[in-house]
């Protein structure tokens, strides 16, 4: 779903979200955001608390781009993660986009 975002930088596109065992991904469907020019990541929210997974963000996300090198996915590690949570997609500090996902 996306989010209703006044400051958002544009061009987001469509977003989904899928959960598996070990990775969320964020998949973006005609997204003119280049990797290069934003900061881009997913954030998890506990299901149940509310309170964000503490993970090293950092080193566990992961960025694919289309071949005009525009951003296609995002992937996030949560090794040892399982449960629903909340994704956020994040750009340069906005959340553009969420989805409730259970990680097996």
């Amino acid at each position: 779903m996306r989010l209703a975002c006044p400051k958002c930088p544009p061009g987001v596109g469509q977003v989904s979200f899928a959960a598996s065992a070990g990775q969320v991904t964020a998949t973006l469907t005609g997204s003119s955001l280049r990797p290069d020019q934003h900061a881009v990541a997913v954030l998890l929210i506990d299901a149940d608390t509310g309170r964000p997974v503490f993970l090293d963000y950092g080193l566990a996300t992961g960025r694919s781009t289309a071949a005009d090198g525009t951003l296609s996915s995002v992937t996030l590690k949560v090794a040892g993660l399982s449960g629903p949570a909340r994704a956020y997609l994040m750009v340069d500090t906005y959340p553009v986009a969420m989805q409730t996902v259970t990680v097996p």
